[in-house]
């Protein structure tokens, strides 16, 4: 018996339908090989399928269905009938059906698992597509769009839907930091999907002309079997860079090796870090915030769509690069070092002897110079000068916490739930960026909504408030 199967499987792969089909029916005419009957016309009817003559293939499942109850071949006959359903006539309803019949056939066979799967699917899919249609701000439907597309593609094995919804995707997102993630996934599904190389080829170059910077365009250039040298030139630069920095190099000595990079290799990924890392280097290094004003201007208007556009535009739209206001006029007063501190309360500190002679006050400003500020050190440094917070002087500390909405959505479980995100705190106690980090797919947009909101007492690093990264989680109760 397993030497006559192996026999049909091999003409099967080679795509000799009917010489496959003699086989298994040969096998049928042996009387003592009967036992394997349901297991041999389910090899038939799946070859039936490959040469599309589907309504064969279902005469065949449904006989197995009615003549095997409550058996694994009762379950795949059910199943597959289930994903004709679905993928070929688009018929969720029926499919819907047809999978609960796998399931309650045999849920402990493969085939029975693969439709309990299946309906879970299912429900999440008629869930996405309701969440799109409810929401009046396209923009706000991304999030269900691609969830919808993913699930498409990974979970119910339909390319061109999946294609369908990223293409749509990408109308909404072609000006903004998801549209080369958008145009690598089309690329994929012409190519590893649906076997369209010239298709694939033509994303995968668009993907490369207009997002270069990004890392999707390093997948593109793979795929596309190019190579860029940019890149490994301008990653040794930076390298040498971090080497430099590491060593004690001035500051000043370091500059023009970003200025370099981001002159000599701007489609470079590398271009968007090394001169962000320049601007920050002169506002937080140099307190020349003019030039990083102008330098951060540069970042957004030349990268955009990358993460350190993003930073740069946030940074921009504070006051906290403009000039510091000037120093009120204290010629007509004693200096404030000579001041006796009355904001001390120690009350072993008597007050100060005016027949003594005066502290020099040179040494008690050397004293109080803080010490010189760091390089930009891009191995400890997220997102291009952004640190994090546990690593600074002072956390960012709540001041106003908003409560979050709980998701309409949700309320049929009622469940508590936790979403942990990572925020951007900027030197004006503001929100700057908000990432999720784990939590509940449904809690998701609110916990980020809510984020948005806070309001922080800014982070203080070198007697200096600094914009940092944190990491805070947002709690959710069931309404009552």
């Amino acid at each position: 018996f397993e030497t006559r199967v192996k026999i049909g499987e091999t003409l099967e792969r080679l795509k000799k339908f009917d010489g496959a089909l003699d086989a298994y029916q040969k096998i049928l005419k042996i009387k003592r090989l009967r036992i394997y009957e349901a297991e041999i016309r389910l090899k038939q009817a799946h070859i039936y399928q490959l040469k599309d003559q589907t309504e064969t293939a279902e005469e065949i499942y449904s006989d197995i269905g009615k003549k095997y109850p409550r058996s694994e071949y009762s379950a795949a006959a059910f199943y597959r009938l289930g994903l004709i359903e679905q993928k070929s006539r688009k018929n969720l309803e029926k499919s819907k059906e047809l999978f609960e019949k796998a399931v309650r056939e045999d849920r402990s066979s493969d085939e029975g698992k693969l439709a309990l799967q299946r309906q879970k699917d299912l429900v999440a899919l008629e869930r996405y597509q309701t969440q799109i249609e409810k929401v009046e701000d396209p923009q706000k439907a991304l999030g269900p769009l691609f969830d919808l597309a993913e699930l498409y593609l990974f979970n119910l094995g339909e390319p061109d839907s999946a294609l369908s919804i990223y293409q749509r995707v990408l109308t909404l997102t072609d000006t903004t930091d998801l549209s080369p993630r958008v145009r690598y996934a089309i690329g994929l599904i012409y190519a590893d999907s649906l076997k369209n190389e010239t298709a694939a080829r033509e994303h995968f170059q668009l993907l490369l002309d207009q997002h270069p910077n990004t890392p999707y365009a390093v997948e593109a250039r793979t795929r596309l079997n190019q190579k860029h040298a940019d890149d490994a030139l301008a990653e040794t630069r930076f390298l040498q860079a971090e080497n430099l920095i590491a060593e004690g190099t001035p500051t000043r000595d370091i500059l023009p090796i970003y200025q370099q990079i981001a002159d000599e290799y701007p489609n470079s990924l590398f271009a968007p870090k090394a001169l962000f890392a320049l601007a920050w280097t002169y506002e937080n290094n140099l307190d020349q915030r003019e030039q990083a004003k102008t330098v951060y201007e540069q970042v957004q208007e030349r990268y955009p769509l990358t993460q350190y556009g993003k930073i740069a535009t946030d940074k921009l739209k504070g006051k906290f690069l403009d000039p510091p206001p000037e120093p009120a006029d204290t010629t007509q007063t004693q200096p404030s070092d000579t001041q006796p501190d009355t904001t001390r309360t120690d009350p072993a500190d008597a007050p100060p002897d005016t027949t003594a002679t005066p502290p020099d006050i040179s040494k008690l400003r050397t004293q109080k110079t803080p010490p010189p500020k760091p390089a930009f050190k891009p191995n400890v440094i997220i997102g291009g000068g952004i640190m994090e917070a546990v690593d600074a002087d002072e956390e960012p500390q709540v001041i106003e916490e908003i409560e979050p909405e709980y998701p309409e959505e949700a309320r049929a479980e009622g469940k508590p739930a936790m979403v942990f995100l990572r925020l951007l705190i900027l030197k004006n106690g503001s929100v700057g960026e908000v990432h999720v980090i784990s939590g509940p797919e449904l809690f998701h947009s609110a916990a980020v909504e809510a984020a948005k909101q806070y309001t922080f007492e800014p982070g203080i690093h070198e007697d200096a408030p600094r914009d940092m990264w944190t990491d805070i989680a947002i709690h959710f109760e069931p309404p009552e």
